[in-house]
């Protein structure tokens, strides 16, 4: 199946916790407001490591999305993996196993975001199995 909607994030100040050589690790806590065919919101915890290259970065994060999607009501866990620099872009965002409750207790998949016309957009592909 196939959910897509729009989604506003609220970001607290990154806490830097360790730093070697301009490499610094960081943590910090977001929440989501997600709209569309997955409406609920979202709980994440992420780390990340900056380097002194502009715009030269990665992150793992783990995030419960709570809430409905496409009628079903529950919560599942996503987990982010993300890699910046100056040659591109990559994020990965997929469905953690068996980590669905309620009516998204078997849920499988994986999350895109993007921005379109500076509004961003989420994509999410998964399977409610048996």
């Amino acid at each position: 199946m196939f959910a897509v909607g729009t989604l506003e994030t609220s970001t607290s100040q990154a806490t830097p916790y360790d730093s070697v050589e301009g490499v610094v690790f960081s943590r910090s806590r977001m929440q989501r407001r997600f709209e569309g065919d997955l409406s609920g919101e979202g709980q994440l915890e992420q780390l990340g490591a900056r380097t002194p290259i502009p715009g030269s970065a990665g992150y793992v994060a783990l995030e419960r999305v709570t809430g409905e999607l496409h009628g079903r009501r529950g919560s599942f866990c996503l987990l982010h993996t993300a890699l910046m620099s100056q040659a591109g872009r990559s994020l990965v965002m997929q469905v953690v196993p068996d980590s669905g409750t309620g009516e998204l207790r078997n849920i499988r998949g994986s999350m895109e975001l993007s921005v379109d016309n500076g509004v961003r957009v989420y994509r999410l592909v998964y399977e409610l199995g048996r």
